[in-house]
């Protein structure tokens, strides 16, 4: 086709693909242009207007632009335009160049001047360095990653005291403790992996085989990645003191730990730090659990007056910057929710720059303290009631004594079969009823007189279980040794503990029952409550209702008593007189299965004294007789009787008339035969006192 007419879009698409554009030229503009015109359908003459409007909108700028769009460029000014471009990248390309060159020559006479000028830095601090190390007595050395050294300095020598020449390509693990060897290998590690290595420990062992500590820091050489370097600090002084300060903490931490009180040291922040064994038991916090809290927390202490929480001695401490003591009254909350009183304390602990560091809190279980100040209180009330029961029990006895003597008066007038005489008995049982109390009174009261004899119990505690439970429907049993020791002791009183005992297993037994009374020798060595020695042991064992376990604990206090119309004595006076004998007694018991009391008593192989032959018939005619007491009625009946019998008798109230009776009696030539004597006289000197002073003059 040599030549062809079409519109300019048709002609560019037809060139473009038959990639003939380069073969043809066109006209400079097109031979003429038409016209655009906008038809609608006839009569829609709004959407007519709408687009003229619309086109008449379009500037010519925007035609010519349009037109460039969808008209394209002459295809004869395109390689124009592309040599055009190129040239210019050309001229660009070679000015970048020229620029880069002489920038480049420009930057590299600077670095140059920056390199000498670092490398004069670099000796400057090379220098200094090398100062520093060995200004700070530093080891330095440097090695490969097999450990063999290449270089070292002076001191790292003088450290290890070997010469250069033994150490210089030699392998560190030469001179390395050998305990320790497992740690280089963990070294090297750990710089393989990291490249560096900060605060390492190692021991050496030098020529002389003494030990030196020392501590590493160690990096690979970045221009040399297969060396490694690094300094070491002689710290063998420094692990010494540790060691004495380890030793020395550990026993602290373990006198602390085995001290009966507790011990809770803090923080200045009030951080608990150190929580001994006693502090876990008082406070019912594990040591675990409270470090790390804040004493607050873990020790919370209230006041036992008001109820409220008071502050805990940390924070006293702070506020006062001394040794402080919470007082009696203080109460802590254990974890449990129980409260306890406490007794305890808090002291500052100083640093170096008296600053206050940290608080430790000293404490115990104030409970027992608070048992022993009860006990203290209830001894000296029974001190008082004992003072008043004695002072009772005599003047009681002293009635009782004209009662019965009275008793035995009317008694000897009065006909045996008539009904007086059957009342006078009733009496007289009476009366030996309330002297048994007067007795227990007595014992309570600490004032009656111990005779001690040996006793054979063997037949006797028989007799006294069979005497106390007569008449009722509960079963004995009796396991007693053949060869059972006697008892040393007083017989009365001793009587009386097991007629108590046996009495009380009685009363548990309201319908009924067993009761097994045993008796068997037994040498003690060591228990808690008895010298070493040959003893008794006696047990009263009933099949009964118990005891309650809230009422064990009280079960010996005077006046204690589950028995409705109970004195709250026998038990008392039991347990008094036991110990007064050097003895001792147990309880078991358990609600519903029954009660044992064991008694331990003194034994010995001494045979049992005899009785005195005691003759009814008295005869004491002729015989002068002195007679003290400070009762007058006592003395009246006791004149009255002795006067039956035949005896000269003069009565006094008091040791002094009694001295001058029988001072006045000897210078008149008519000596007293027997002298009775009140032991315990009001307002003057005891029978002992008197007998005394008259055994002085004859």
């Amino acid at each position: 086709i040599k030549v062809f007419v079409c519109d300019t879009p048709v002609a560019l698409f037809v060139l473009s693909k038959f990639k003939g554009g380069d073969n043809f030229r066109y006209s400079a503009r097109p031979i003429y242009t038409s016209k655009v015109y906008s038809a609608v359908k006839k009569g829609n003459t709004i959407l007519l207007k709408t687009i003229s409007n619309g086109f008449s909108k379009i500037t010519k700028k925007e035609i010519k632009g349009i037109l460039h769009k969808w008209m394209g460029v002459s295809v004869h000014f395109l390689w124009i335009r592309y040599f055009v471009v190129i040239i210019l990248l050309l001229i660009g390309i070679t000015s970048i160049i020229l620029v880069w060159t002489y920038s480049l020559r420009k930057m590299v006479k600077k670095r140059t001047l920056e390199l000498k000028q670092r490398n004069k830095e670099i000796n400057k601090i090379y220098n200094r360095l090398t100062t520093i190390i060995e200004a700070t007595k530093m080891g330095y050395v440097e090695k490969d990653l097999q450990g063999n050294v290449i270089n070292v300095n002076d001191q790292y020598l003088n450290m290890i005291g070997r010469s250069r020449e033994e150490v210089i390509g030699k392998n560190i693990s030469k001179w390395t403790h050998s305990h320790d060897l497992y740690l280089q290998k963990e070294a090297r590690r750990i710089i393989k992996e990291k490249g560096w290595l900060m605060g390492f420990e190692i021991r050496y062992i030098r020529p002389d085989n003494s030990i030196v500590y020392v501590l590493l820091n160690s990096a690979k050489l970045k221009q040399e990645p297969d060396r490694i370097v690094f300094l070491c600090q002689d710290i063998t002084d420094k692990k010494r003191q540790e060691e004495k300060i380890y030793e020395m903490a550990n026993e602290w931490e373990t006198t602390l730990a085995s001290i009966g009180d507790g011990v809770i040291s803090t923080d200045n922040n009030g951080k608990i730090k150190f929580f001994n064994p006693v502090a876990q038991e008082i406070t019912g916090w594990m040591a675990k659990d409270a470090l790390g809290k804040n004493l607050s927390d873990v020790f919370p202490v209230f006041s036992e007056k008001t109820g409220k929480r008071i502050d805990d001695p940390y924070q006293l401490v702070m506020k006062t910057g001394k040794t402080i003591g919470l007082g009696n009254h203080t109460i802590l909350l254990r974890k449990n929710g129980e409260k306890i009183p406490i007794l305890d304390s808090g002291a500052p602990i100083i640093g170096k720059d008296n600053e206050i560091k940290g608080v430790v809190i000293v404490f115990r279980d104030g409970r027992e303290q608070r048992k022993r100040e009860k006990e203290l209180v209830e001894l000296e009330r029974l001190n008082t009631l004992s003072t008043i029961s004695a002072g009772i029990a005599h003047d009681f006895n002293n009635l009782l004594a004209i009662i019965m003597a009275n008793l035995e008066i009317l008694k000897k007038y009065t006909p045996i079969d008539t009904p007086k005489n059957v009342s006078l008995e009733n009496i007289e049982k009476a009366v030996l009823e309330a002297r048994n109390l007067t007795n227990q009174l007595l014992l309570f009261g600490k004032t009656f007189t111990s005779d001690r004899t040996s006793i054979d119990y063997r037949k006797k505690l028989k007799d006294l279980t069979k005497l106390v439970l007569a008449g009722t429907n509960i079963s004995t049993e009796f396991y007693i040794e053949d060869d059972l020791l006697n008892i040393r002791g007083d017989e009365t009183q001793i009587d009386q503990v097991f007629q108590n005992l046996l009495l009380n297993a009685k009363q548990a037994l309201p319908h009924g029952g067993k009761i097994i009374v045993s008796a068997k020798n037994l040498s003690i060595t060591n228990h808690p409550k008895l010298v070493p020695g040959d003893y008794v042991v006696i047990s009263i064992k009933d099949n009964g209702i118990g005891i309650d376990k809230q009422h064990v604990s009280n079960i010996f206090e005077p006046y204690f008593s589950t028995k409705k119309g109970g004195t709250g004595l026998g038990l008392y006076v039991v347990q008094n007189v036991v110990k007064n004998h050097g003895g001792h007694i147990e309880l078991k018991t358990r609600k519903g299965l029954g009660t044992e009391f064991i008694v331990y008593l003194p034994g010995t192989r001494k045979k049992q004294d005899k009785p005195s032959n005691i003759r009814e018939d008295i005869d004491l005619s002729g015989i002068n007789i002195l007679f003290m007491d400070d009762e007058k009625m006592f003395r009246e009946i006791i004149e009255e009787i002795l006067k039956q019998v035949g005896a000269g008798i003069i009565t006094v109230k008091n040791g002094d008339e009694a001295i001058y009776k029988y001072k006045k009696a000897i210078q008149q030539g008519k000596k007293f035969d027997l002298v009775v004597l009140d032991m315990t006289i009001v307002g003057g000197d005891d029978g002992i006192t008197v007998g005394k002073k008259i055994l002085d003059i004859d």
